[in-house]
C-alpha cells in the first residue's frame, strides 16, 4: 500500500514553518535599518525557506508604521503564510476598504492555493530505514523502508477516506480541548500560544496526513505524536522569545508611531504657523497698500487742490490787472476828455474873451456915439415863428425850414417867447454887446 504525503504548495513545497528564534532574529535585523526600502530587501533575501502564519507576518509588520511598507509585506509573504482564513489580524492593520480588500484578495488566493492541493491527492514516500529517518516529508518515519523515492498521486478509497475522516475529527477535538485550556490562561501567554500553534499546525497537520496514508497506522499515528511533541517543544523554545520579540516590535512600533504622529503634529504646527505668517504678512501688505493708495489719493487731492488755488489765484491776478488796466484806460479816456474838454473850454473862454474885449472895445466906440444908430434885430422875412425847442432841434439836426436863417435863429421867436427865453425884451437885446447875446444863444443852444 502506498503512503500518501502531505499536500504539495506551490512555491513553498521546499518550505518550513520559521522557528521563532529565527523570526525574532528578522525582526530585530529589519529594525536595525534605517529605511523601509532596506527592510524589504532584507526581509526578501531571508524570506526564502520559511512560511509564515498571519501572527508571524503581524510581528514583522510592526517593525514599521509605514502603511505602504506593510501592504508590501503582506504581498510578499501573503503566499506563503499557512493560515490564509486568520486574515483578522493583518486587516486590522489598515484602515482603508481599498487596502484591507487588496489584504483579503491575496489570503483568498493563498487559501484557494492550499485547497487545492489539499483535494489533489497525496505525495507517496518511502521513508528510510531505521527510526527517524526522513522519507521526503513523511516526518519521522519510524521503520520507514530506505530513502524517500518518488512520490506519486493518487486518490482515496470510501476506506481511507473514512478514516482520514475520523482522524481528522479526533484532531479538531483534541484542538478543541487545547483551545479551552489555554483559554485558561493568562491572556498574554494565551496569545502567545495561539501564536505559535498557528505556525506549528500546518506542519503538524501535513504530518498527520502522511501518518494517516501511511502503511502501518500505527507508524501513523507514532509520527503523528512525534510532529506534535517537535511543535509543542518548539513552542515552549519560542514562546518567551516570541513574547520578548512581540513586545520589542510592538514597543518600537509604538514609538515609532508615536514619532510619525508627532513629526505630522509638528509638521501641522509649522504649516499653521506658517499659514498665519503668511496670512499676517499679506494683510500687512494689503494693510500698507491700502495706506500707501490713501496716502497717494491724499497727495494728489492736495495736488489737485493747489493747483486750483494757484489757477484761481493766477485768474483773479489777471482779473485784477485786466481791471487794473481797464480803470487805466479809463483814467487815461477820461484824462483825454477832461484835457480835450480844457483845451476846448480854454479855447472857448479865449474866443469869448476876444468877443468880449472886441465887444467892450465895440461898446466903448458906442459908448462915444448913440445906440440908435444899431441896426434892431429884423423880424424873420417869412413871417412865421416857432417855439424854443423846435428852433433847438433844427439847429441839433441841422436841418432848417425854407427861409430861416441858421445864424439868426432867435429872430424866429415870438415876443412873448423871446422875453421868456431871454429874460429881456428883444430892444434890450440888441443894445447888449455882441459877445454878450452871442453867450446867452449859446445858452439857449441857439448858437
Amino acid at each position: 500500500m502506498n503512503l500518501l504525503s502531505a499536500p504539495s504548495i506551490e512555491s513553498t513545497k521546499n518550505s518550513s514553518p520559521i522557528p521563532g528564534v529565527e523570526l525574532a532574529k528578522i525582526a530585530k535585523e529589519m529594525t536595525a535599518f534605517d529605511t523601509n526600502d532596506e527592510r524589504i530587501d532584507h526581509l526578501a533575501s531571508v524570506k526564502g525557506p520559511y512560511t509564515f502564519s498571519t501572527a508571524q507576518i503581524k510581528v514583522l509588520m510592526d517593525v514599521t508604521a509605514s502603511i505602504k511598507t506593510k501592504m508590501r509585506m503582506v504581498e510578499m509573504l501573503g503566499p506563503r503564510t499557512v493560515d490564509p482564513k486568520s486574515s483578522k489580524v493583518i486587516l486590522d492593520e489598515f484602515t482603508y476598504a481599498e487596502e484591507k480588500a487588496k489584504v483579503a484578495e491575496i489570503l483568498s488566493s493563498r487559501d484557494k492555493t492550499i485547497s487545492r492541493a489539499a483535494l489533489g491527492g497525496s505525495k507517496v514516500v518511502r521513508g528510510g530505514a531505521g527510526r527517524g529517518g526522513r522519507g521526503g516529508r513523511g516526518g519521522r518515519g519510524g521503520r520507514g523502508r530506505g530513502a524517500g523515492g518518488r512520490g506519486v498521486f493518487t486518490k482515496l478509497t470510501p476506506a481511507e477516506k473514512e478514516e482520514k475522516d475520523r482522524k481528522a475529527q479526533e484532531r479538531r477535538e483534541q484542538e478543541k480541548r487545547k483551545k479551552e485550556k489555554e483559554a485558561n490562561a493568562t491572556p498574554a501567554v494565551a496569545r502567545l500560544k495561539k501564536r505559535m500553534s498557528q505556525t506549528a499546525q500546518p506542519s503538524i497537520i501535513m504530518e498527520g496526513a502522511s501518518a494517516e496514508n501511511s502503511e502501518d497506522d500505527s507508524d501513523g499515528e507514532e509520527a503523528t505524536k512525534a510532529a506534535e511533541q517537535d511543535a509543542a517543544a518548539a513552542e515552549a523554545a519560542a514562546e518567551a522569545e516570541a513574547a520578548k520579540v512581540e513586545e520589542e516590535a510592538a514597543k518600537k512600533a509604538e514609538a515609532a508611531k508615536k514619532a510619525e504622529a508627532d513629526k505630522k503634529a509638528e509638521a501641522d504646527k509649522k504649516a499653521e504657523a506658517d499659514k498665519k505668517a503668511e496670512a499676517a504678512k499679506k494683510a500687512e501688505a494689503a494693510k500698507k497698500a491700502e495706506a500707501d493708495k490713501k496716502a497717494e489719493a491724499d497727495k494728489k487731492a492736495e495736488a489737485d487742490k493747489k493747483a486750483e488755488a494757484d489757477k484761481k489765484a493766477e485768474a483773479d491776478k489777471k482779473a485784477e490787472a485786466d481791471k487794473r488796466a481797464a480803470a487805466g484806460e479809463v483814467a487815461k479816456q477820461v484824462e483825454a476828455t477832461k484835457v480835450a474838454e480844457e483845451i476846448k473850454a480854454a479855447k472857448a473862454a479865449e474866443e469869448i474873451k476876444a468877443a468880449k474885449a472886441a465887444e467892450e472895445a465895440k461898446a466903448a466906440k458906442s459908448a462915444q456915439q448913440p445906440n440908435a444908430d444899431a441896426p434892431p434885430t429884423p423880424p424873420p422875412s417869412s413871417g412865421c415863428t416857432y417855439k424854443l425847442d423846435e428852433l433847438v432841434q433844427m439847429k441839433a439836426c441841422r436841418s432848417y425850414p425854407q427861409g430861416v436863417e441858421a445864424t439868426k435863429l432867435e429872430t424866429y421867436l415870438s415876443v412873448t417867447d423871446f422875453q421868456s427865453a431871454f429874460s429881456v425884451s428883444i430892444s434890450e437885446f440888441d443894445a447888449m454887446p455882441q459877445w454878450k447875446r452871442t453867450q446867452k444863444k449859446k445858452d439857449l443852444k441857439l448858437f
